[in-house]
């Protein structure tokens, strides 16, 4: 495979590669996100660039499990990292008559931006790329994708026509990376822009584990934003180009101090209710009532109780 991408690159008189680019994957909005800022935090201390591919969400967007997953990747964007928006999961039961997809990314990347978060790339599958709806709705705002293997191939109109892109990296592993030989510490320059692709851990044994793997690979990273990307809605369009990103036309300010997010919300709209006041002034009619009666039944057994003591001791 690096063979032929050599060959290829001479071919086609590319130009040097601006990679290799590392990328964590596997991250939702009920991930460990506090593994996650640690995990920004520290390769932020060891000078490494990162990109994180997050996974969307569509509905319920003002829950503060959400205000949650973009305080993250706030806190992702500020340690030096940038964001993809990776694909949503399919499910089997998805069908060619589904065209909603379109409207969902397009959302999704317009609540990112209006809260500060600049996405500059998709991750998928690479059978994405060959399917016509999803080439087309889902990842036709960007100019840069990530490409992983197939794993869950679920197609709604395949072609044989693959989409392209300004910039499509190529998803490796680190025991990729390993398996090649090579001369002392430093891995090889590989001949094509290239991600070395790891999942979010799931404990700080992970996440220690993960740490070291991306040491003991001798690697210099190239930071995502260096090189041209733009992602554009019908509101907004965010861009970067020699590490300055841009939404709207407007530098982004990454620098973002954490704020803690309430949990206090309403998670079902109070409906109203019309017959509210009357069935409250009847409550407290009949309590006064029921009181009243149970006043005078206790006074009529006091006089009774009276009345026959004294004709029994008579």
């Amino acid at each position: 495979m690096l063979a032929a991408a050599a060959v290829l690159k001479d071919w086609l008189g590319a130009a040097s590669a601006a990679g290799p680019y590392l990328v964590i994957k596997e991250i939702y909005p009920f991930s460990d996100l506090a593994l996650l800022e640690e995990l920004a935090g520290r390769l932020y201390e060891a000078g490494i660039p990162f990109t994180a591919s997050v996974r969307p969400v569509f509905s319920n967007t003002d829950f503060p499990a959400m205000q949650r997953y973009l305080k993250a990747l706030k806190v992702v964007q500020a340690k030096n990292g940038s964001i993809l928006v990776n694909a949503p999961a399919l499910m089997p039961s998805i069908n060619s008559s589904d065209h909603t997809l379109g409207g969902k990314m397009s959302g999704f990347i317009n609540l990112l931006a209006e809260n500060g978060i600049a996405p500059l790339g998709m991750g998928a599958e690479a059978f994405w790329t060959y399917d016509k709806e999803y080439a087309s709705a889902g990842m036709g705002f960007f100019d840069s994708v990530l490409l992983f293997p197939d794993e869950n191939v679920i197609h709604t109109e395949e072609t044989n026509i693959s989409a392209s892109f300004a910039s499509s990296l190529y998803s490796i592993t680190p025991e990729f990376l390993q398996s090649l030989k090579h001369e002392g510490k430093a891995m090889p320059q590989l001949p094509m822009d290239a991600a070395v692709t790891v999942n979010l851990p799931e404990d700080e044994a992970g996440l220690t584990l993960l740490l070291q793997t991306v040491y003991d690979l001798w690697m210099t990273f190239a930071d995502y934003k260096q090189a041209d990307h733009t992602v554009a809605t019908d509101m907004n369009t965010v861009s970067s180009a020699d590490g300055v990103v841009k939404v709207n036309g407007n530098t982004l300010n990454i620098d973002y101090v954490p704020e803690t997010v309430s949990s206090d919300y309403q998670y079902k709209e109070e409906q109203f209710k019309s017959f509210k006041t009357l069935f409250s002034v009847q409550s407290k009619f009949f309590i006064v009532v029921i009181t009243v009666a149970l006043l005078l039944f206790g006074g009529l057994l006091t006089v009774g109780y009276r009345l026959y003591r004294k004709k029994y001791l008579k």
